[in-house]
């Protein structure tokens, strides 16, 4: 019988966003997000082969979260302060990770 799962992956995405949100992508790891959902780190990787691809469902999560056409100021806030966060250590313009909102 398999074993039942300690966290799914929403709560493995949502952990991770909290960290982005306060900690930018440098505060990102699999260990911290590990400790934010009170698992091991390398059960992380069952889930999301690495620390990229993690960040990818962050990102893909944040502009779930927000349509492009909303007047939702709270949210589009929230995916600017992502966008921003994740753009300045990867040197990409938060301009252009925010161009799919306009």
């Amino acid at each position: 019988m398999p074993a039942v799962a300690k966290t799914s992956d929403d709560d493995i995405v949502r952990a991770a966003r909290r960290i982005v949100e306060r900690d930018g992508t440098v505060g990102l790891s699999m260990q911290s997000v590990a400790n934010e959902v009170g698992v091991r780190a390398p059960s992380l990787y069952k889930r999301f082969t690495d620390r990229a691809a993690l960040l990818g469902a962050v990102e893909a999560s944040a502009l779930a979260s927000t349509d492009a056409h909303s007047d939702a100021p709270r949210r589009q806030a929230s995916l600017r302060s992502i966008s921003r966060r994740w753009a300045v250590p990867t040197g990409i313009s938060p301009r252009a990770t925010l161009a799919c909102t306009r």
